[in-house]
């Protein structure tokens, strides 16, 4: 910059600045009155100056005021509030859901400080969007704690300047876990054996589950609850899981109502008696057993348990009679049949066993047995036969008896003869109904000769 003066008298050279000319940022050559910039400038710390500049001719002098005004240069790039901001919500958050704001600022003015905001196409940017005049983040899908637990997104500041100048924040978005998954059994269905003999705290059965939640949601509680469902429904090993994590997947079981025969280990799973069993009076329990999680809300998964009970043989036989009186002429002879005595027992498959004169004749009547059938019609009616079987290991069984299709009465097709004291037979029956399709149950029926003992009801469930 020259200042220009009146040349009709020569000057002195004594043109100065005397005011504004913060920490020399200026000097004026006193010769041709030229303003020379010595120092930087800087428009955020000063962006005007104001020089008072003294002309003298050594006699006289003459002042003006010159105004600067620095011109901003986009020469400051945003700068975040923190270097990394961290955030954390909920799992089950909607669509929308505002997760927190990233603030940044510029040193520069006009469009040099003017911020948009916006998301980096790295890291979990799919997840989450950012308004880019305010730098509120939002998420854009739902989250998931089981699949990924902990997002980072890289949020950039663009200023509008020319050229334009860039900063960029960090941003971690912790997903809350919730109780969003039930616990699951490994295996829908579990099938026990237990002898009925059995002592109260016998181990059944341990059910095992899962639970995708995390932390208390994860804690599973297991429950026996009574519910009327068919008996023999397939079972098998079970185990719950819980897809959530830490509490969430912790689960518990429990009995929420009654039992009066099992009990379950709120930790393990593992089922207890704790009443006496007697397959004679119920041969199958079936229980539905409750994997309950630790989150809030709890939430719950469910599977059944058959508990098939086998027999013991913990029944003795009874006489129909308690006192039988019979009249025999003393004219009979040797080997003459004077009174045949019927027993039931309580038992039943192997334990429930017929004896039988070897001298009887051909058709005698060795045990009757009656198959039970729910159904109705040609679906309940029951017919009966002999089949092979790896009991008759020489498959003599089926030639010596034979079975009426009917009613199920065993008897002998041959005469029996015997050197031996007593010699036993085994073999299986099968009952099939005449239902579309058709439906078969098979029993093990042991036969001993050497007795008067007849079975006369031998009950067998389709």
């Amino acid at each position: 910059m020259a200042l220009s003066y009146s040349k009709q008298k020569p000057l002195m050279k004594t043109l100065q600045t005397t005011l504004g000319n913060v920490d020399g940022t200026f000097s004026i050559d006193a010769e041709n009155g030229t303003i020379i910039l010595q120092k930087p400038l800087d428009y955020e710390t000063l962006d005007i100056y104001e020089l008072h500049v003294l002309a003298s001719d050594g006699k006289f002098s003459s002042g003006t005021i010159v105004s600067i005004q620095v011109v901003d240069y986009n020469d400051n790039s945003p700068r975040f509030y923190q270097p990394i901001f961290s955030f954390s919500v909920p799992e089950n958050v909607t669509t929308g859901h505002l997760v927190g704001s990233v603030n940044a600022s510029d040193k520069d003015s006009y469009d040099n400080a003017d911020i948009h905001y916006s998301i980096s196409s790295v890291g979990n940017y799919d997840k989450f969007a950012i308004n880019s005049s305010t730098g509120d983040i939002f998420t854009v899908t739902t989250l998931d704690t089981e699949t990924v637990r902990n997002y980072v997104i890289l949020v950039e500041a663009n200023d509008t300047g020319n050229p334009s100048r860039v900063s960029t924040t960090l941003v971690t978005i912790t997903a809350l876990d919730v109780n969003g998954q039930p616990p699951e059994f490994v295996q829908r269905s579990f099938a026990v054996n237990i002898s009925e003999a059995s002592v109260i705290g016998t181990n059944i059965v341990c059910l095992s589950t899962t639970d995708r939640d995390s932390m208390q949601h994860a804690k599973i509680a297991y429950s026996i609850t009574e519910e009327n469902v068919t008996t023999n429904h397939f079972v098998g090993s079970v185990k719950a899981s819980d897809r959530d994590s830490y509490e969430n997947a912790h689960m518990f079981y429990s009995i929420p109502s009654v039992s009066e025969k099992f009990e379950i280990n709120a930790s393990t799973g593992e089922i207890f008696t704790i009443g006496a069993l007697d397959y004679e009076t119920v041969h199958n329990h079936v229980i539905m057993v409750e994997a309950r999680d630790s989150g809030n809300p709890p939430r719950m998964a469910a599977t059944l348990v058959n508990i098939a009970i086998t027999d013991v043989n913990d029944n003795s036989p009874e006489f129909v009679h308690r006192h039988s009186t019979v009249n025999i002429s003393e004219a009979s002879t040797l080997g003459t049949k004077i009174v045949c005595l019927s027993t039931t027992d309580r038992d039943t498959m192997q334990h429930a066993r017929a004896k039988v004169f070897e001298n009887v004749p051909i058709g005698h009547i060795v045990i009757n047995l009656t198959a039970q059938d729910k159904d109705s019609g040609s679906n309940g009616h029951v017919t009966y036969s002999l089949v092979d079987s790896p009991c008759d290991t020489d498959n003599v069984a089926s030639e010596i008896f034979s079975i009426n299709p009917t009613s199920g009465a065993i008897t002998t097709s041959k005469k029996l003869k015997s050197s031996a004291p007593q010699v036993e037979y085994k073999f299986q029956v099968k009952a099939s109904d005449n239902g579309i399709p058709s439906l078969e149950s098979f029993t093990a029926c042991p036969d001993n000769r050497g007795g008067c003992q007849r079975f006369t009801s031998c009950v067998h469930s389709l």
